[in-house]
């Protein structure tokens, strides 16, 4: 999390990483549900890679390493398949459904407190 902030600061860009991450999780989960219908969409795969790369960084930006750490790893295997290296399979479908239905993380700040992210 950027250094410098106050608490109330701190607090509000936690709020709205929240927020957005809520969203994102919603359009992860309908483009999730479009590509088992159309395997191979160009644009769904794009979608599914842009949800995870917002995810991750905004997750970084906030001090949510795990949430980062664990979306790098799904957007990388989603950029294997953007680039058509490997094809998005009901495996990877799984995977990225697991990032959907986490409930919340343990995470620590900048500050090294623990705190919880609930997104449900």
């Amino acid at each position: 999390m950027k250094e410098g902030l106050d608490k109330s600061e701190k607090d509000l860009l936690r709020q709205t990483f929240r927020e957005e991450a809520l969203e994102l999780l919603s359009e992860l989960e309908t483009s999730l549900i479009e590509l088992e219908k159309t395997p191979g969409d160009a644009e769904i795969v794009s979608a599914i890679f842009r949800a995870f790369h917002t995810l991750k960084g905004s997750g970084a930006m906030c001090g949510f390493d795990e949430i980062s750490q664990f979306t790098h790893h799904i957007e990388t295997i989603y950029d294997l398949v953007r680039n058509k290296k490997i094809v998005a399979d009901k495996t990877l479908e799984y995977l990225a459904n697991r990032e959907r239905k986490i409930s919340g993380f343990d995470a620590v700040d900048c500050n090294g407190n623990y705190t919880d992210l609930y997104l449900y």
